[in-house]
């Protein structure tokens, strides 16, 4: 028997913008942790599909968190995304809080119930990236029913049969603005019914596999503030839109909200300054002024 993969009901529904901006709100629901007694191992399932696999590897070796699921120095095949996405993954190996600061080859498993949107996952504490492209295609899948595996993923043509999974798989890319060798691929499913799948992938990869420094200079604006810039996630903007009160008490709530900058698990979970908070409502309130 297929095992089907868990499905977050959205809260609200995207535009029909092809606009790379757009935001997805996830159910607050949080997802099973407890693996089944027959779900296959990390070595049963990710070491046959992906090379450069360590055993206990962590992006946050001290707290074990935010695991790496392996470091290969190529993309991922679409195949070995939808395993990822779809398969019988432990849950050891799946991160609950996005990845963040990542600068080395590296595949993640990202629980998205665990994010605010899937936008979110763009705003990882690594300055400027340029967007590549967010290509969109269905596929119809064949996988292994003991190992979870997909062996077969063939782009979608014509009627599907009867027994085919079908899904559409959306994929971002992005290079870096500083560090052009080093890139960024996000990507996450739907259904039959466009319904998101509970998780995504994102990978860093460099160019020839090569890893080099990652420069992340500061805002290009900035005159007096030369810090690195760290983008703010979609989700904490749209909040500062919402939001009544002066762009003071707009950041304290934000920052009780997150745990401050030290319970905080991602700079980009708050505002940068007042500055940010004042432009974000001004540019909100100019669009809704009739």
């Amino acid at each position: 028997m297929q095992v089907q993969p868990e499905i977050i009901d959205l809260c609200s529904t995207t535009s029909n913008s092809s606009n790379e901006d757009e935001i997805t709100i996830f159910s607050p629901i949080k997802p099973k942790t407890e693996s089944p007694p027959s779900k296959p191992t990390c070595d049963d399932v990710i070491k046959q599909l992906i090379s450069n696999v360590i055993d206990n590897d962590y992006h946050d070796m001290e707290k074990k968190s935010v695991p790496v699921i392996a470091r290969p120095t190529q993309g991922l095949t679409v195949e070995q995304l939808f395993t990822l996405m779809i398969g019988m993954l432990p849950s050891d190996r799946i991160c609950h809080r996005k990845p963040t600061s990542v600068t080395y080859n590296s595949v993640f498993v990202v629980d998205l119930s665990c994010v605010r949107c899937v936008d979110d996952l763009r705003a990882d504490d690594n300055g400027v990236w340029t967007h590549g492209g967010k290509p969109r295609k269905k596929y119809c899948i064949e996988r292994d029913s003991n190992t979870g595996i997909v062996t077969s993923a063939e782009p979608l043509e014509g009627e599907p049969t009867l027994h085919s999974e079908i899904f559409t798989l959306v994929r971002l890319y992005h290079r870096h603005k500083a560090t052009p060798e080093f890139q960024r691929r996000i990507s996450y499913i739907l259904d039959e019914c466009d319904q998101m799948i509970q998780y995504a992938v994102v990978q860093y990869i460099f160019e020839g596999g090569v890893e080099v420094p990652v420069i992340i200079p500061p805002h290009g604006n900035a005159k007096k503030d030369l810090t690195s810039y760290r983008r703010t996630q979609k989700s904490t903007l749209s909040r500062i839109k919402e939001m009544e009160g002066k762009p003071k008490s707009v950041v304290a709530v934000l920052h009780n909200e997150a745990g401050g900058s030290v319970g905080s698990s991602s700079a980009s979970e708050l505002p940068r300054n007042r500055r940010q908070v004042y432009n974000s409502k001004s540019s909100s309130a100019s669009i809704t002024k009739p």
